[in-house]
């Protein structure tokens, strides 16, 4: 009887396994990013591209850059994947952005060494859903950038009152 049990049990998991495969899955890497997930080369405010021209900028003219991006809004856009999210009460400061604050980063490089971290600032409806690690798209408007070219490595974070929060999928 145990073994009977034992071997319904293993055939019930291969069969999951089985019919419940993605494409990517059937490719053989599960954890593999969707095709669209792309922050060095998307068009995307801080791309390769842009982050190149930010980069070489003195400060006072990253500074402007920074000014003109965050008195027009809906204009940035950014990639990166969920590091987690939390709900922020009314004493917070950064709760006059938006109730909800996802944390996410690109992970890899945009340029050179420089990894881009956000604050996505947002509602609880666009941000409580998003699983971790999960690579999503957003627009919105910039509100500060933190960016530290003296350390090493190199680090940008930005802070953004995002209006749409989208997973990407292949």
């Amino acid at each position: 009887m145990r073994t009977t049990n034992m071997a319904l049990a293993a055939l019930l998991v291969a069969g999951i396994s089985l019919t419940g495969c993605d494409k990517r899955s059937q490719a053989g890497d599960i954890l593999a990013l969707p095709s669209t997930y792309d922050p060095v080369g998307s068009e995307l405010t801080f791309n390769k591209e842009g982050l190149e021209k930010f980069n070489a900028l003195d400060p006072a003219d990253r500074e402007a850059m920074v000014e003109k991006l965050s008195t027009t809004p809906g204009t940035f856009t950014g990639q990166g994947l969920v590091r987690g999210s939390a709900g922020l009460g009314e004493a917070m400061p950064d709760h006059v952005h938006g109730p909800w604050e996802v944390m996410a980063t690109t992970r890899i490089p945009v340029l050179y060494e420089i990894v881009i971290n956000y604050s996505l600032f947002t509602t609880p409806a666009i941000g409580r859903p998003l699983a971790e690690n999960r690579a999503v798209t957003f627009t919105g408007t910039l509100i500060s950038a933190d960016f530290k070219d003296d350390a090493k490595p190199r680090s940008l974070t930005l802070k953004v009152k995002a209006d749409s929060i989208t997973p990407l999928v292949d």
